[in-house]
């Protein structure tokens, strides 16, 4: 008999962009397992909303549906450290649009004795945290459900090795093409961007950013690296 377990939301909190802040209710669906996991949202006033969920390392396919039954809206989705997968998609009034993609989410531990060794201003990034983390923006978001479940496990998984051109920038108006890329596939590729500003590929190596890789990477998977 399978044993029940809750999931409950560790932290939903407001990234207010205005100063003002604004409300919304948000119901968890029951369900009888782990996964997938699903929210519920009623939204009025947003300005934007960042959704945390702690999930074990690894790949999680996750499915939106955007829209409102009496608004339109404009809706960017980023992930972890403002990697972007949706960017101002449009939905008139009473219309609803789904969206499935990948997202790759990882800790710093690679076994019992070793971890990645992070840079001070790497500490409180979301890509290396315990959290998968979702961001809901734009001019007017609009987000009706989200549904996160882990993703099929020969879905393929591109990973980038490089420097500040690369990694995800936590800052606007920073970016780079590295945290750009999702925004160009579905749930039907993963991207997991192990860059960071700084580094060269022995320093990538030094750090054991690489050793990491290589206890998550699998046949059918891809490494795109770039040094200066």
């Amino acid at each position: 008999m399978k044993k029940t377990t809750v999931i409950y939301l560790v932290s939903v909190c407001w990234l207010v962009l205005v100063g003002v802040l604004s409300f919304f209710t948000l119901k968890r669906e029951k369900q009888r397992n782990p996964f997938p996991i699903e929210y519920d949202y009623r939204m009025k006033g947003m300005d934007s909303l960042r959704l945390s969920v702690p999930v074990p390392d690894g790949v999680y396919e996750v499915q939106i549906l955007l829209g409102h039954r009496k608004k339109a809206g404009m809706t960017t989705v980023r992930a972890e450290s403002r990697r972007l997968f949706l960017e101002n998609e449009y939905t008139a009034e009473g219309e609803y649009k789904g969206y499935r993609f990948c997202i790759h989410k990882r800790t710093p531990q690679i076994n019992e004795q070793e971890r990645v060794r992070l840079k001070k201003r790497e500490y409180n990034k979301l890509n290396w945290n315990h959290t998968l983390d979702l961001e809901f923006a734009g001019a007017n978001p609009q987000v009706a459900r989200v549904i996160i479940r882990p993703a099929k496990n020969d879905v393929p998984v591109l990973f980038l090795c490089g420097n500040s051109t690369v990694v995800d920038q936590d800052n606007e108006p920073w970016g780079s093409w590295g945290q750009m890329i999702p925004r160009f596939f579905n749930h039907q590729l993963c991207v997991a961007n192990f860059a960071e500003s700084g580094e060269s590929a022995n320093t990538f190596i030094a750090a054991k950013r690489w050793k990491k890789i290589l206890t998550m990477i699998k046949p059918g998977d891809y490494v795109l690296i770039e040094f200066g």
